[in-house]
């Protein structure tokens, strides 16, 4: 009993030291004189800075597999310099570049944040991470190909402002994701979410053109926003989105769109338009067939984040006081005087 009690105790000692994370700086290609054989295998948590070479980086890769135990990985505050051994089949590292297939296969990541000295993201950076939920971007300007393929884990994805360009497939088939906020993208290409079947919320803050059956089969969506710049809906953008309830569109002339733009939409979805543009939406090919609803909408936001000052009341557009939140929007008045608009699902 005593040599159980010990055994045990041993055991739960190492797990708490692995529970916490370990912080290494880093000389380029030192990381595995830095760790022990014992950390390499068991740690679960680790902060890096310093520089990271492809020596570094090759062991992080064996440390996120299923040769270790590695699932938190900040490299927030580390560079990635050139030089070392070749990160993975032939590749390696350049100077402040997130190159192909980074962490490809890496099962056991479950969050990391990217170096903020990143400057380029090249593609298929996060695919068959398996257990991937949470990833921390850099201000780059574009994102590469297929970065998250086959990451079935995945439920939110928040990319920066910076981020004006992504390419085809990013977001392919992700059985979990639900919410994605890119407020930077100007255009979202060809099948970007097709069967995200997940997918409830989006955050679309300077898209002009969302490209052919984008969102086609994503059956959970309930919501968007549409921003006042959106020029082209193309073909098939929400075919067979069969929950979608409620668009708000900030555009004064309807967006064009192409065939099939909201087939297998339900007639009741109801856009939201400015006052005054109700009769051009009625009248424009595809909007047609959907519920047009004129509103004020100044002040509506892409997307409405959590507000540590209180709300005290809530009205409708004719100032009639409101028991409850209602469909449509509600003017919020929060505990410090100021008052918003809220969109309601």
């Amino acid at each position: 009993m005593k040599k159980f009690t010990l055994l045990m105790f041993c055991f739960l000692g190492c797990v708490m030291s692995y529970a916490t994370v370990k912080e290494v700086d880093v000389k380029a290609g030192t990381l595995g004189t830095l760790l022990t054989a014992d950390e390499v295998t068991n740690l679960t948590d680790l902060k890096l800075t310093g520089n990271l070479n492809g020596t570094d980086f090759k062991l992080i890769r064996k440390m996120c597999s299923s040769s270790g135990h590695l699932a938190n990985l900040d490299i927030g505050d580390a560079n990635i310099v050139s030089g070392g051994d070749d990160y993975m089949f032939g590749m390696q590292t350049e100077n402040n570049v997130l190159g192909i297939d980074f962490f490809c296969g890496c099962d056991n990541l479950v969050s990391i944040i990217l170096p903020k000295s990143v400057q380029a993201i090249e593609g298929f950076l996060f695919v068959s991470c398996k257990k991937l939920t949470h990833v921390e971007f850099p201000p780059v300007k574009s994102v590469g190909e297929a970065l998250f393929g086959n990451c079935p884990a995945l439920e939110t994805v928040d990319l920066p402002k910076s981020v004006t360009t992504i390419t085809i497939n990013l977001f392919y088939q992700l059985p979990k994701l639900k919410e994605v906020s890119m407020p930077g993208v100007r255009i979202v290409p060809d099948s970007t979410f097709i069967n995200c079947v997940s997918l409830e919320k989006m955050t679309l803050g300077a898209v002009q053109q969302i490209g052919a059956g984008a969102f086609k089969g994503n059956t959970s969506l309930k919501y968007i926003y549409l921003p006042a710049g959106l020029e082209g809906v193309s073909e098939n953008a929400f075919a067979n989105c069969s929950r979608l309830a409620t668009v708000v569109s900030m555009a004064k002339e309807p967006p064009t769109c192409g065939k099939n733009a909201f087939g297998g939409v339900e007639n009741g979805c109801i856009v939201y338009v400015q006052t005054g543009c109700g009769e051009s939406y009625r009248d424009a090919d595809e909007w047609n067939q959907l519920k047009i609803v004129e509103t004020d909408l100044t002040g509506i936001e892409p997307r409405v984040t959590a507000d540590k000052n209180e709300e005290v009341e809530r009205y409708d557009l004719s100032g009639r006081k409101l028991a409850k939140s209602t469909r449509g929007v509600n003017i919020v008045r929060m505990k410090d005087g100021s008052s918003k608009k809220v969109m309601v699902k």
